[in-house]
């Protein structure tokens, strides 16, 4: 009988899990037009994540008409952020978003989502993997180097990504030699959303820079790089003294 009664608990236990979904994430009462649309587009993004076998976003931290924190936590809507923090900033309604994480799992399918969606291209995620893996490829190569491009949060018409690396983001890390396992290192997607709302706004590619390659422009014709311009490395001669004996200046 004892066995017959554990048994059946455990098949109860599991047909729950099965039956009822995972816990859904906590808006606030009552929201805004922001915070709406911010809530379509994490739905929207989870959904791609989904279709891609990869882990959703499940906590939210802060949520205001202005800015939102969310991140994927080990427990659903925890309070405490962990190794994947997601900051959205909105004013006319969605404009730019951070998306960070100290780990490396999943962090491609992740910020794929993130640009398939903002492009309204959410069913199409998985073919938005490969500039996100290239960065991680990057990191992987030189942990130890960080790297930043300059970011324009102002929207345009489409998508934009900019991405940052930094292998000690908080100044208490005196070695990386561990791998992702030191936590305060981080690799970060910055993306920009586009000003129209409607789907198929497509995404700006942003190349990724070849650091170890560098071309020197020193006026000389030596590359054929001569230009008129060269920041100064040449001389010029003037016959009129500067500035005039007579003047002011000239004592």
């Amino acid at each position: 009988m004892r066995r017959f009664s554990t048994g059946l608990i455990c098949l109860l236990f599991l047909f729950s899990m099965v039956c009822f979904p995972a816990q859904a994430l906590v808006w606030p009462n009552d929201l805004t037009a922001n915070e709406a649309a911010l809530k379509t587009y994490i739905e929207k993004v989870n959904t791609a994540l989904e279709g891609m076998h990869a882990l959703p976003i499940n906590s939210v931290f802060e949520c205001y008409d202005t800015l939102a924190s969310l991140g994927i936590t080990a427990v659903s809507d925890s309070d405490t952020p962990e190794s994947v923090q997601i900051t959205v900033n909105m004013g006319r309604g969605l404009e730019w978003m951070e998306v960070s994480s100290s780990s490396m799992d999943g962090f491609a399918s992740l910020c794929a989502a993130c640009i398939a969606v903002a492009a309204g291209d959410e069913e199409h995620a998985s073919q938005y993997m490969a500039d996100p893996k290239a960065y991680v490829a990057r990191v992987n190569k030189n942990p130890s180097t960080s790297f930043e491009d300059h970011v324009l949060t102002a929207r345009s018409e489409k998508v934009r990504t900019y991405w940052a690396y930094s292998p000690n983001a908080y100044g208490d890390s005196g070695s990386f030699l561990s791998g992702f396992g030191d936590t305060s290192a981080w690799l970060t997607m910055t993306l920009t959303f586009p000003l129209q709302s409607e789907e198929d706004a497509g995404v700006e590619v942003t190349p990724v820079p070849q650091p170890d390659t560098e071309t020197v422009r020193d006026g000389s014709d030596d590359d054929g790089d001569y230009t008129p311009y060269d920041d100064g490395t040449h001389f010029e001669i003037f016959l009129t003294p500067t500035p005039e004996p007579d003047s002011a200046a000239g004592y």
